[in-house]
């Protein structure tokens, strides 16, 4: 089966075929072996076994299962690879009271810290992003990047 636009549902999805476009629900999707999605999946759960290109956001975990191909920027607290699944893109690692108390997506560190592979050459001082090691600047206000 193929789809071409947007999907929009309350509960679970599962996808076995191809879709071209977004796909939005407050349950969990998950993208099997042979599923393809070339846009946009928003859910609380999101399990990838076969490929995603687009953005993944999950307000959940985000796993992502041997054998997957994911070309996509990843927005989820949680976050699993398991060995021999491909990942690249951005990941964004928040939980949705880091980003709301902070007044932005990096602003603190510790446990549902907000972390960018794409911030790793940019640290100073004030950034407030993680270090490998967990310490980090911290900021009262919105912290900035």
């Amino acid at each position: 089966m193929e789809l071409e636009g947007q999907l929009t549902a309350r509960g679970d999805l599962r996808i076995e075929g191809r879709v071209k476009g977004s796909i939005r629900t407050q349950g969990e999707v998950v993208v099997a072996r042979e599923g393809v999605v070339d846009g946009d999946i928003e859910a609380a759960e999101i399990h990838v076994g076969g490929r995603v290109s687009g953005t993944v956001t999950a307000t959940g975990a985000a796993r992502f299962m041997q054998g997957c191909r994911v070309d996509a920027e990843i927005r989820a607290p949680v976050v699993a690879i398991e060995e021999g699944g491909t990942v690249n893109g951005r990941l964004v690692m928040e939980t949705r009271s880091s980003a709301a108390s902070s007044g932005s997506a990096t602003g603190k560190s510790g446990a549902g810290s907000s972390r960018s592979a794409d911030d790793e050459g940019k640290k100073g001082s004030s950034s407030g992003g993680s270090s490998a090691g967990g310490a980090s600047a911290k900021s009262g206000g919105g912290a900035s990047n």
